[in-house]
This record gives C-alpha cells, sequence and structure tokens, in this order.
C-alpha cells in the first residue's frame, strides 16, 4: 500500500484548518455557541467564503501535488493579504501588527513550494509515487505494431489498471529507442491464453534502461480503454484469469 508523504498531508491539514478558523473566529469573537453556526457563517465576506474556498481547493490540490498550486498558492496569499488588510484597519479584535505578522506567518508557510523535493515533485509527475497505480508482476507474451510497418514480439514484465512495462533485450534497445520516441502509439496483442488475446493501445512514456529489478523496455500508458479492457486487466490484475506466463 501507497501512503501520502507525511509533510504533504500536514501541508493539507494547515490549508483545511485555514478554511474551518474563518467561522471559528467568528464564533469566538460574537460568543456564539455550536448550534449558531449558520448564524456565524452569515456574518462572513464574501473575500472571506472565497479565500475558504481556495484553501480548501489547495487542501485537494497539495495532496496530488499538482502543478496548479503555482498559481492557486500565490492567489491564496494575496487573498490572505488582502484580508488581512481590511481586519487589521477595522480594527475587529486584531491590531495592524498583527494582521501583518499573520500574513507574513502564512507567507513563509506557502514558501515551502521554492524548496526541494516540492520544486521537482511539481515538475516531474512521474516522481509523486503515492499517485502510481499499483503494479503486478506479470509476463506475457505480446506483439507490438507501431508506425512505418514497424513491428516486433516481447513480453510484459508489470501490468497496472493504467499501463504495463514492455521488456527490450539489448539489441532490441539499440534498433527500437530511436524508432519508439515518447508519444509514439503502439497497437498490442496480448496473449493471455492459450484461447484469449487481448488487444490493446497504448502509447510510449518513457525509455527504461536495466536497472535494479527492472529490465530495459518500454513504459507503455493505455490509451481510450473500452470497458471490457478494464474489466479483464482488473481480473488480470486479481488473478482471476489463468494465464500462460511467458518464459
Amino acid at each position: 500500500m501507497k501512503h501520502f508523504p507525511k509533510l504533504t498531508c500536514l501541508i493539507a491539514l494547515v490549508f483545511g484548518a485555514i478554511a474551518v478558523s474563518f467561522p471559528l473566529q467568528i464564533m469566538s469573537a460574537y460568543n456564539h455557541q455550536s448550534a449558531e453556526l449558520f448564524l456565524a457563517l452569515s456574518k462572513l465576506s464574501g473575500l472571506n467564503f472565497f479565500l475558504m474556498a481556495v484553501s480548501l481547493l489547495n487542501m485537494g490540490l497539495v495532496l496530488r501535488l499538482s502543478p496548479w498550486l503555482k498559481l492557486s498558492v500565490p492567489l491564496q496569499l494575496l487573498l490572505v493579504a488582502w484580508n488581512n488588510t481590511i481586519v487589521g484597519y477595522a480594527g475587529l479584535n486584531t491590531s495592524m501588527g498583527a494582521a501583518q505578522a499573520a500574513t507574513l506567518l502564512f507567507a513563509s508557510f506557502s514558501s515551502v513550494f521554492l524548496f526541494e523535493p516540492f520544486r521537482s515533485l511539481l515538475r516531474e509527475p512521474n516522481r509523486r509515487w503515492w499517485l502510481t497505480p499499483a503494479r503486478t508482476k506479470i509476463h506475457l507474451s505480446l506483439v507490438a505494431n507501431a508506425p512505418l510497418g514497424l513491428s516486433f514480439r516481447s513480453r510484459t514484465f508489470d501490468l497496472s489498471k493504467e499501463g504495463l512495462f514492455i521488456e527490450l533485450d539489448q539489441q532490441s534497445i539499440k534498433e527500437m529507442f530511436s524508432a519508439l520516441v515518447p508519444g509514439t502509439v503502439l497497437e498490442l496483442r496480448v496473449k493471455l491464453n492459450h484461447l484469449q488475446v487481448l488487444p490493446l493501445r497504448g502509447c510510449v512514456v518513457r525509455h527504461t534502461p536495466s536497472r535494479g529489478r527492472y529490465p530495459a523496455g518500454l513504459g507503455i500508458q493505455f490509451v481510450n480503454l473500452s470497458s471490457y479492457q478494464r474489466r479483464i486487466i482488473a481480473d488480470l490484475l486479481d488473478e482471476r484469469i489463468p494465464v500462460l506466463s511467458a518464459a
């Protein structure tokens, strides 16, 4: 089972806490009871609601470390500064100095995205391991047909709901890597057993040299899977289909 990075979870919780803090501050300032939540919400401004919505949005984006954080976090920083300036001028239980300090605190908190490993994770989606579908090691014979009449036989190394990895030997690597650039679409025929062949369409997403337990080969992401194909892949992953393992 893959887990979220602990720091990512903590940052997401902070954004969630910021959203929740607005009605809580109103309830504290006006001595409202928990049963008076809707009364407290009625006293929030449009800016408060907008800031709450952006905070909740960022909470979700952080859990995926979406590149949209590059826009949404600066937007929230501007909204926080605007809101705190208004609060400071109004002097509602908060001085201007305290409001400015709160803005600086949020700015310092937001700066975490300027440092590694967050910058690299935002740049490189494939490094977000907790979002990668679980892979099952399975060896199935296949035939791959590429544009310009290129065709080759190989076998899968592993399989997931979203794609598979095709093994290539050293000679094939020299021949295939220059022709099968990332973005190339392959028509695959995967032999499940003596009776079943599963046709699939996949896009080359990466070339991988031999590394650790992984052989050299191609990372393939499925394209336009039908409901039938998804069901067969799910059955393969759950070992509900007898397969003929490729040597």
